[in-house]
């Protein structure tokens, strides 16, 4: 299943130090991070404002 969001964090991560360093296995675990939390985030905002 292709991740497009990951895949753009990715291409924006590698511009810059340190991220530009890591392999793209390493970035796409990091991008992948960021996405899950912020999807996490949004949903437990969500719940607190249906409260």
């Amino acid at each position: 299943m292709k991740n497009t969001i990951a895949e753009r964090i990715l291409d924006f991560l590698k511009s810059f130090p340190p991220f530009d360093a890591l392999t793209y296995q390493q970035l796409f675990s990091i991008a992948s991070q960021v996405l899950n939390r912020s999807i996490l985030s949004l949903w437990l905002f969500s719940r607190v404002l249906w409260f």
